[in-house]
């Protein structure tokens, strides 16, 4: 049963200018009837609900074309290799804030020749990181 993209647009929940992006782009395509309307069946429908999972985990759109036609393992597992860096990463931030939050901003003595590199050095240090 073939179904055009108004209803496509109100059963996803995507607009219908997106749907015609997808369909552009090669990302979701579609088959046209005689008068050139877009015309979604079944497979296309359960295509569209897993690019919509895609998106929602992260995904651009030249990751998820990537994904569809080359398979899922390489990229999801890059995928979750940046996002496990980006939180190590905010890790390490929370911790010199709160330490600052604690301490309040180093003071830069004269007496002592340490640049601010080195004393970022100390406070990650002390901190565990």
């Amino acid at each position: 049963m073939w179904k055009k993209i108004d209803e496509v647009s109100k059963l996803s929940g995507v607009s219908k200018r997106t749907l015609q992006y997808y369909d552009d782009e090669g990302i979701l395509p579609v088959k046209r009837s005689k008068n050139n309307y877009r015309l979604y069946d079944d497979d296309t429908m359960e295509k569209l609900w897993e690019i919509l999972w895609y998106k929602e985990m992260g995904f651009d759109l030249k990751e998820i074309k990537i994904i569809l036609e080359e398979g899922k393992d390489t990229v999801i597992e890059e995928k979750v290799n940046k996002i496990n860096n980006t939180i190590r990463v905010l890790e390490e931030q929370k911790k010199v804030i709160e330490y600052i939050q604690r301490y309040s901003i180093p003071v830069k003595s004269e007496e002592n020749n340490q640049t601010y590199k080195d004393l970022i050095k100390l406070i990650r240090k002390e901190q565990g990181m």
